[in-house]
């Protein structure tokens, strides 16, 4: 009885970039909600223009959390960034 193998990597590597792309997605998604709750809570907004722009962007394996509309605030200029990364590369360990 012979025993055949058949390699699926190629079909795996893109099942995982997939899926690190949803998973990126989704934190940044939460971060996003997060932010807004947060400053809502603290107190921080006048007239919502700021928290309205607080976004996420996926790039690669990076997702950006952050806003930059360059809005006054009382005491400075308030600009946020926040990244998240997945380091997932096609190379297989030795």
């Amino acid at each position: 009885m012979a025993v055949v193998f058949k390699d699926n990597s190629a079909q795996t590597l893109r099942d995982l970039e997939i899926l690190t792309r949803v998973a990126l997605e989704a934190v940044g998604n939460q971060a996003v909600s997060h932010a807004r709750n947060t400053i809502t809570t603290a107190g921080r907004v006048d007239t919502g223009a700021l928290r309205g722009n607080i976004s996420h962007r996926v790039d690669g394996h990076k997702c950006y959390i952050g806003t930059d509309t360059g809005i006054q605030t009382r005491s400075a200029r308030c600009r946020a960034d926040l990244v998240f990364s997945c380091p997932v590369s096609g190379r297989t360990r030795d």
